[in-house]
């Protein structure tokens, strides 16, 4: 009987020990992927990828019944009925060390009035002082925009590229100060293990240090034997009350409104993408509490050209200038026209008035010409009254 005190306090000893074992292999875990994610960032100079790929709508082309712009078609009864399945692609050009980033982006669109497909092609760059963006598809020009804007510039299809080089946009993305965005800023939580693509895998929760707020949580599946490679991103959300039916509770444990499920590949010594499939959920609270979530978007994306260190020209980054284009700078609210010679910006007013004052002689004509025809008359009738 003696013993079992004893043996209480061994068993007790031994518990502490695993459960300090684990805190220190929990913390050599987070150490590993931290140390794995700022590698990539710092051996990253300059990447470039081209992507393929396709955004399909369970939901259609969200064309209600009670659209006025609607297609006579399909006004009163909503189009369409099946999935719509639209190309997506882009190409991503990043300079990490001179904060440089260009996106060229071409995308289906469906056109509400003639049901007709239509193509989109946009550029958007940051040149490390200015974000601008120019429209390939028509006669849109350049908009120049503040640096602070550059947020707008990202979109969640693309964050396996950023994550491939150690930069992981979770809040605010700022280009001009990317190391806010690495591993070396995040808090990050070992809290599992898991099994993606049949790749054994870490669970670890990242945040913002400093970000304290409770409406999103973000989890990353990382390959710790691949140089800790994201192979899953997980972005989870509070419902908003617009999102509960009339009488609901209030849900306060967040709920899984984007998933991305990442296939790596080796290219030049980094595990990079290859495929990554981005799911987004609509997520809404029914009135006995439960979540409905129903796939609203899913966005397949397969990489068909990668290159690491490849060596990026400036050029890259800097506005495509072309004459008679217009330029909108945001930043003060001026606008211009570029010049014949392809480089100047002439004010708009100072272009406008040029275009007017170019043809002065038709203007000339058509005066004395209106001139000459009421003097005729005038005789005329003075002629015809003796």
């Amino acid at each position: 009987m003696g013993k079992a005190p004893y043996a209480n306090v061994v068993a007790f000893i031994a518990s502490i020990a695993c459960i300090f074992d684990a805190a220190l292999a929990s913390d050599s875990t987070v150490d590993k992927i931290r140390a794995d994610w700022i590698t990539r960032l710092q051996r990253t100079q300059d990447v470039m990828y081209d992507l393929d790929g396709e955004t399909i709508s369970p939901r259609g082309s969200m064309i209600t019944p009670s659209d006025p712009d609607a297609h006579p078609s399909v006004r009163g009864k909503g189009f369409p009925f099946e999935d719509l399945s639209l190309r997506y692609g882009s190409a991503w050009h990043l300079d990490f060390r001179a904060r440089m980033l260009r996106l060229e982006s071409v995308e289906q669109s469906l056109n509400n009035q003639t049901l007709e497909f239509q193509e989109k092609r946009l550029i958007e760059a940051f040149d490390g002082e200015t974000l601008w963006t120019a429209r390939q598809d028509g006669g849109g020009g350049i908009a120049l925009q503040p640096s602070d804007r550059a947020s707008w510039f990202l979109t969640a299809s693309n964050l396996p590229v950023f994550f491939a080089h150690g930069v992981f946009p979770l809040g605010m993305f700022e280009y001009a100060d990317l190391a806010q965005q690495s591993a070396a800023s995040l808090a990050i939580d070992l809290e599992g293990k898991s099994v993606v693509g049949g790749r054994d895998c870490y669970i670890v929760r990242a945040s913002l240090k400093g970000d304290s707020s409770e409406n999103l949580t973000y989890r990353f599946h990382v390959d710790s034997e691949r140089q800790s490679a994201v192979t899953r991103f997980a972005r989870y959300a509070v419902v908003s009350d617009f999102f509960r039916e009339p009488g609901a509770p209030r849900l306060v444990e967040p709920q899984l409104v984007t998933q991305i499920d990442i296939k790596n590949q080796e290219v030049d010594g980094f595990w990079v993408p290859a495929q990554w499939v981005k799911n987004s959920y609509h997520v809404q609270v029914k009135a006995d509490g439960s979540p409905r979530s129903s796939l609203e978007q899913s966005t397949k994306l397969s990489v068909t050209k990668v290159a690491i260190t490849e060596g990026l020209g400036p050029g890259l980054f800097s506005q495509p200038r072309s004459p008679g284009k217009r330029v909108a700078d945001l930043r003060d609210g001026s606008q211009y026209r570029i010049g014949e010679d392809g480089k100047t910006l002439v004010p708009l007013r100072q272009s406008l008035a040029e275009d007017q004052s170019f043809p002065f002689y038709v203007a000339a004509l058509a005066g004395t010409g209106a001139f000459l025809v009421a003097a005729g008359l005038f005789l005329f009738r003075r002629s015809m009254a003796r």
